[in-house]
């Protein structure tokens, strides 16, 4: 029913079955129940009752959800931000061979102010790249344009690595090149190429795109300023409360009109996900 497969595609009816699943203590429903209460798919979005799924089907067991949890620890998504608690379940999901943990557990290393741990995370993610795993790519690709302590920025290499990921459809390389574009890292600023390459990613899905776009609409650069659209992209983006991008949230709120907040509500719940990636699920044995 999720992935309209052999029936009509139906969310609500999915989540009923997840649910009935999940009673019977089944892992992988769990997990899948923990994306759609994050994607707000056939429930209200809701990161904290996501956190939660994921928590339960990492207890029991979930590679998956353990990787899940490293996630939403390290950006404080349903739960308060906790680097410590981040690191230790992205090591408990690389320890069984989670590519994505791995990456992630590898751009903490990289991150770290003693060479030899920056070796270590550095080594990962090039066996990781070799190997051709997006998400190595994608984290080395930030190394690469911001650079850290032990690593000076290398933008042709970013940039290399950041299309190689827009030719595999990836929304973290599109933001990463609306990045460089926006900032002139190894290209000349261009504001209209820096908004379509954000675009390109908050339509894939990426927070961190559609932040990026929400911020352009709201001042108007390399895009027409519009209130509405800078609301709808900024609210799409889910930002954490604190963060510099709720601030933004919050302060184009602040310049809207109740009609306009109504009015950007509506075009927000016409469609909340703009792209709905088919969902697999991943069993344990």
């Amino acid at each position: 029913y999720l992935n309209g497969w052999g029936v009509e595609q139906d969310d609500s009816k999915a989540v009923e079955l997840l649910q009935a699943a999940c009673d019977k203590n089944d892992v992988a429903a769990a997990s899948v129940l923990a994306y759609l209460y994050l994607e707000g798919r056939g429930v209200k979005r809701d990161p904290a009752k996501s956190f939660e799924f994921n928590l339960r089907a990492a207890r029991a067991g979930s590679v998956e959800a353990a990787s899940a949890l490293g996630y939403a620890f390290g950006v404080g998504l349903g739960a308060e931000r906790d680097i410590d608690a981040s690191i230790s379940w992205f090591e408990l999901a690389a320890s069984e061979g989670d590519a994505y943990a791995q990456a992630n557990l590898a751009m903490y290393f990289c991150h770290s102010p003693e060479l030899k741990l920056f070796n270590r995370g550095w080594q990962m993610l090039k066996m990781a790249c070799d190997q051709g795993d997006v998400s190595a790519k994608y984290q080395m690709t930030q190394i690469l344009i911001f650079g850290v302590k032990h690593r000076e920025p290398d933008y042709s290499k970013a940039l290399d690595l950041a299309m190689d990921l827009a030719e595999l459809s990836h929304p973290g390389g599109y933001h990463l090149i609306g990045v460089m574009y926006e900032h002139g890292l190894g290209v000349p600023v261009d504001m209209k190429r820096a908004a379509s390459w954000y675009e390109r990613a908050a339509r894939k899905g990426s927070a961190n795109g559609q932040s990026a776009l929400g911020r352009l609409y709201a001042i108007g650069n390399g895009v027409d300023q519009d209130n509405i659209q800078a609301y709808y992209w900024l609210k799409m983006a889910a930002p954490a409360v604190n963060t510099h991008a709720y601030r933004e949230f919050e302060a184009v709120r602040a310049r809207l009109s109740k009609d306009e907040i109504q009015r950007a509500d509506q075009l927000f719940a016409k469609d909340p996900v703009p792209r709905r990636a088919q969902v697999g699920l991943r069993t344990i044995n």
